[in-house]
């Protein structure tokens, strides 16, 4: 976990030629075999570290292009799709003695999940030659961990920058998001977060990109949060 925790921190560039380095595909193809195998599958945390490396790695266009020839997509939603809860016990004394009672939350772990994924979905999605391929399994999955994690202002914050990267010029993309309910999902998001101003406009500008003619990218649109 900490060999993966330590290339979320390293900032692999390109090389002199513009081309991904030896380093960042060797980076690369570890963490997908983290990500794609079966012996840390259960070690959410590892997977969590492993999604984190990707995502550093995918802020480099150069790193994405030599990311895109690999078969990366498959166990990123297989990692995304593990996000879990636990259930704890919670004893609360009153006046009468102690009533036991079963709490039920996301784990922390899924948490970071959650954020890097969507994270290296955005990212992965930036470039236009690859973004229909990344949007086309990227929107459920982004849509999956949103509703799960409903309650996190991270997670939904990097949900909605990568939706939007995913319709953004992209028709395919935009005609399966408002299909699978992607502006009620936005909708949603800037009525639970009244008070986070950077959300509520993220999640706008992904609302008007979801417009009939949003994807085009003329989104000369305001974003008032006096408004719902």
């Amino acid at each position: 976990m900490y060999g993966c925790l330590s290339f979320c921190k390293l900032a692999i560039v390109e090389t002199e030629d513009g081309v991904a380095s030896v380093e960042a595909g060797n980076v690369c193809k570890k963490m997908l075999d983290i990500l794609s195998g079966d012996e840390w599958a259960e070690n959410k945390a590892i997977v969590s570290a492993a999604l984190g490396a990707l995502a550093s790695l995918s802020d480099n266009y150069a790193n994405r292009i030599m990311m895109h020839e690999t078969n990366w997509m498959s166990g990123v939603v297989k990692s995304m799709k593990g996000v879990e809860e636990e259930t704890t016990d919670v004893y609360v004394r009153h006046a009468d003695g102690v009533t036991k009672m079963a709490v039920t939350n996301v784990t922390r772990q899924s948490v970071d999940i959650a954020v890097n994924g969507c994270k290296l979905l955005f990212n992965m999605a930036c470039d236009e030659a690859n973004r229909e391929y990344v949007a086309d399994s990227g929107t459920p999955i982004v849509m999956y961990v949103m509703k799960f994690i409903e309650d996190n202002a991270t997670v939904q914050h990097y949900g909605v920058l990568a939706l939007y990267n995913f319709v953004y010029r992209n028709e395919p993309a935009h005609f399966q998001a408002n299909e699978d309910g992607c502006m009620e999902l936005c909708r949603d998001v800037v009525a639970n977060f009244p008070s986070d101003d950077n959300l509520r406009r993220a999640a706008k500008r992904t609302m008007a990109a979801l417009t009939a003619e949003g994807w085009r990218g003329n989104l000369a649109v305001s974003h008032d949060d006096t408004k719902s």
